[in-house]
C-alpha cells in the first residue's frame, strides 16, 4: 500500500467525524453558547425577578452534566445531575405554587 492509498483508506473511515481540533472547536463554542445563555437568563431574572429564567439555566446545565455522566459515568457528574435535578424540581414546584398549581 502506498502512501495515497492509506490516506484514501483513512478519508473515507473518518468520513463524517470530527478531528482533534474540530471536536475542540465545537466544545469551546458549547461552552461559550452556554455561557452566554446563563448570561442572558442571569440579566433578564434581574429585570424581571422571575424564577423561570433561572429554571431554563439549571436545564440547560441539568442537561449538559446528565450527558457528560452517562458519557463518563464518573461520580463527579452523576452526583451534579442529581443535584441540579432535585434544584429544579423545587423550583418548579415554588413555581407552579405561586402560580396556584398546588
Amino acid at each position: 500500500m502506498d502512501k495515497d492509498e492509506i490516506l484514501e483508506k483513512s478519508r473515507k473511515e473518518n468520513n463524517g467525524t470530527y478531528d482533534e481540533q474540530e471536536k475542540n472547536i465545537v466544545v469551546k463554542g458549547n461552552a461559550i453558547g452556554m455561557a452566554v445563555g446563563i448570561l442572558a437568563c442571569s440579566v433578564l431574572y434581574l429585570i424581571e425577578r422571575n424564577i423561570v429564567y433561572f429554571m431554563i439555566w439549571f436545564s440547560m446545565f441539568l442537561v449538559s452534566n446528565l450527558y457528560t455522566a452517562i458519557k463518563t459515568k464518573k461520580v463527579i457528574y452523576i452526583f451534579l445531575t442529581i443535584i441540579m435535578g432535585i434544584a429544579l424540581a423545587l423550583m418548579l414546584a415554588v413555581y407552579l405554587s405561586d402560580r396556584g398549581v398546588f
